[in-house]
């Protein structure tokens, strides 16, 4: 995983998919792969992994939000909804992502006061989120 902090995107991609061919039963493993496929705009690679993530470990509010942003990217907004929504349904006291992912979609949707509402919510709890200042 050090590699994705670095910005070397791919070589963090490698380095996951080696340890899961040893490990492949690991969510989180998972869940760090589709993070950096997320970081080379891979999305459709990254829902896999989330899913596959999901499956294993149902409660794992950060999949469900990582596979809700490339959705969104991928213009799914209706079912990035459901997935900040259940991201939020596992944690909601510090989970800025979601928050402001469902802030861009209720933008996207026309629902500029939900919108504002979620963006300040995701400000509150970090208030150096790139994401909510970005919609």
């Amino acid at each position: 995983m050090a590699y994705y902090y670095i910005g070397k995107y791919q070589s963090a991609i490698d380095d996951l998919t080696a340890s899961l061919n040893y490990y492949p039963e690991a969510p989180v493993t998972l869940r760090r792969r589709g993070d950096a496929y997320r970081a080379i705009a891979n999305f459709h690679a990254a829902i896999t992994d989330y899913n596959a993530a999901l499956r294993m470990d149902p409660n794992s509010y950060q999949s469900y939000t990582g596979r809700g942003l490339d959705r969104l990217e991928l213009n799914n907004v209706e079912a990035a909804l459901e997935d900040f929504n259940s991201s939020l349904q596992l944690e909601a006291a510090f989970n800025p992502e979601s928050y402001a992912g469902r802030g861009r979609v209720y933008f996207i949707q026309g629902d500029y006061s939900g919108a504002i509402d979620e963006l300040n919510t995701a400000l509150e709890q970090d208030p150096e989120s790139t994401m909510a200042y970005q919609c």
